[in-house]
């Protein structure tokens, strides 16, 4: 912290630090979101992958096309394939008597 002395002139008070803890848990959260977006940006690439299969193929996963669209329009931090296994794994639960 800053303080005014007598004599008109500043001193910088040492003894005041920032919390170390708050600022490890901001440094935490800041880095576990980064990862959490290199992992979605790594797993939309291999979801995009999946446009160039054909619908037999992506049946055979419980995926359809409709699915894929649905992804490529999701935001950035939505991880693609937890939504398409959820997708898929709803359709073959509807598919079963």
């Amino acid at each position: 912290m800053t303080a005014l002395n007598k004599d008109h002139s500043f001193c910088i008070d040492q003894s005041i630090q920032p919390d170390k803890s708050i600022v490890s848990i901001w440094l935490n959260g800041a880095i576990s979101t980064l990862k959490a977006l290199v992992k979605s940006v790594k797993n939309r690439r291999a979801a995009n992958e999946l446009l160039t299969f054909s619908d037999h193929q992506l049946k055979d996963m419980g995926l359809t096309h409709e699915d894929l669209r649905f992804i490529r329009s999701a935001g950035l931090f939505i991880d693609p394939t937890s939504e398409l296994a959820r997708r898929s794994h709803y359709r073959n639960r509807q598919m079963k008597p």
